[in-house]
């Protein structure tokens, strides 16, 4: 539930009426939640817009990302930093994203995402369709975002990050 998955779902039989061709993948080791929300897509009428991957190894992971349009990190919980966001700018993919915690500065304050309010899944499906229907959108966020990842998170920056601070104490 903290990471937003409820709010997402929520918006999608919205955005699914406004774009018929669009698909969701989750992907996640916990299903706990997958019943509930099988069961809401069926009652809605959009069970064929959705799959559910549950966990998967990180190639696998990373493949899934180049090949989205759109990651959607609707997180309801303050994080100091995503992860999530990270890999995705690190992909190419274009994001959507809560305005919580550190995702903001993740992302530096939308340069490299649409930012959201938690919670919201009106504005989730908007922003969601603001990206889905803007390819140039899409691109220069997704640019945007590489360049942050490759400038903030690759290994080698990390490592000397990490490296100056052991140096300084």
């Amino acid at each position: 539930r903290v990471k937003g998955i409820y709010v997402l779902a929520e918006a999608i039989p919205d955005i699914v009426a406004l774009m018929s061709a669009i698909r969701f993948v989750f992907i996640g080791k916990d299903l706990n939640w997958q019943t509930d929300l099988q069961r809401f897509f069926l009652e809605k009428g959009v069970i064929e817009h959705v799959m559910f991957l549950g966990g998967v190894e990180q190639e696998t992971l990373l493949a899934w990302y180049r090949q989205a349009d759109i990651a959607v990190v609707p997180s309801l919980n303050y994080e100091s930093f995503s992860y999530t966001c990270a890999q995705a700018m690190a992909a190419g993919v274009s994001l959507v994203a809560s305005r919580i915690g550190g995702i903001p500065e993740t992302v530096e304050y939308g340069e490299a995402a649409l930012l959201v309010s938690p919670g919201d899944a009106s504005v989730l499906s908007e922003a969601i369709l603001a990206l889905a229907g803007n390819s140039e959108l899409r691109r220069s966020l997704a640019l945007r975002g590489i360049e942050i990842a490759e400038s903030k998170f690759a290994q080698d920056v990390v490592a000397q990050q990490i490296l100056k601070v052991y140096e300084s104490v």
